[in-house]
This record gives structure tokens, sequence and C-alpha cells, in this order.
């Protein structure tokens, strides 16, 4: 007997925004887990994306909408925010009491012992987002009225750590940076091609380009 189909079975599967930026931000922490930050005293590295999954989903799938105007960048999670509950400046009893969310949140693998994640255990307040949140609610009054428009993100979503607890943040770590060769520069003006053979030696990239010799002036 031949099976029947219905258009439904024809209709392909369309995700959501919150779905996609998951995917998105998933594959984004995998490349970044990738990186090399010992040149930047990182000792530990949380991925809150990870064992704050559930909690980290309702927020984006619940949030992130089509309607979605105004966006808010933050840089990456906070020890007592984002890192604990998976959401971004996600002071506890902000994300449970007023964002309604709540989860399990795992351990991650290397745990820091200055920094443990206890997720919505954790007593220690996120004075940022304790701040920002309740500066959003007093404005929109509920959640479903902030984010109708509105929604809000770290452009970097794993937290650093050094030996000592300390927390890292994006702009601290040494990222190597190729000078523009703009003419409207005036160091590019001046053996542009020598000074960017520099930099890829110093960060020790050239090997990966064979045909790359040493550059001299014409």
């Amino acid at each position: 007997m031949a099976a029947a189909f219905t258009e439904q079975h024809l209709l392909p599967v369309t995700k959501t925004v919150g779905q996609l930026v998951l995917t998105i931000e998933k594959e984004l922490a995998g490349s970044l887990l990738g990186l090399n930050y010992s040149d930047s005293g990182v000792t530990h590295i949380y991925n809150p994306v990870d064992y704050a999954r559930v909690p980290h989903e309702i927020f984006v799938t619940k949030f992130c909408k089509e309607t979605i105007s105004t966006l808010l960048i933050g840089m990456n999670p906070g020890p007592w925010g984002m890192v604990q509950t998976g959401v971004p400046f996600g002071e506890v009893s902000i994300v449970r009491d007023w964002l309604n969310i709540i989860g399990e949140v795992i351990k991650p693998a290397n745990e820091h012992p200055k920094r443990p994640i206890l997720g919505f255990q954790c007593h220690r307040s996120e004075i940022s987002g304790k701040r920002f949140w309740a500066f959003l609610r007093d404005l929109s009054g509920t959640p479903e009225r902030l984010f109708e428009t509105l929604f809000m993100y770290n452009y970097c979503p794993l937290s650093f750590m050094k030996i000592s607890g300390k927390n890292v943040t994006p702009p601290e770590l040494k990222v190597g940076l190729l000078m523009h060769p703009s003419p409207i520069n005036p160091r590019a003006n001046k053996n542009w091609a020598e000074e960017a053979k520099k930099t890829f030696d110093q960060l020790g990239i050239s090997g990966y380009f064979s045909n790359l010799h040493d550059v001299t002036d014409a």
C-alpha cells in the first residue's frame, strides 16, 4: 500500500530567528574554543551556551523575534551573570523573577575553584546586570513589551579567566592587528607590504602562506 503524503510533508522546515541564532552561536563558540589564549594569561574558559544551555535557549527562543528593531550588544559573559544563568547580564534574581526563566545549569568541564558555577543557586549579584535590567524593567514594565522590538546579546559567548580568577574581557585579549593599507593612513604609504610581513611573522602565521616570501622595497 502506497504511503499517503500531505502538503505538509513537502514543505521545507524553516527555523525561527531565535533558532538560527542558537545554531550560529554554537558554531562560533566552537571556533573560539579552538584558539590559544595563553599569551593573554587565560587559564580557564567557560562556555555558558553549553553548560547553561537550558535557560540560555529559553531566553533566545522566547525573546529573539523577527520584530526586533533595536539590538543592544554587550561584550561577553560576566562571572555572576551570564556565566551563572546563560542570559546576557543575567543577574539571578532578574532572570528568575522578572524574565521568568529558570533551568538546569551543569558544571563546566574545567571549573575554576574561585569561580564555581552555582546556576540559580548563586547568591552573588551581578551589579552591572542588576542595574541594566532594572533600567529596562522600569522603562518597559514587562519583558513581553520590552522584547517586542528589542533584544540583548553578547558578541562573544565565552568567559575568560586567569589563574587568579580575574575576569578577562575581549579587549584585554592579545589580538594582532594588520595596519590598514589605505593611502589615507600616512604609515601605509611607507613600506606597507614590509610592515604587513613583520606583523604576520609576529603573529606566527607567515608559514601558512607557502608563496609568501620576504618583502623588500621596489
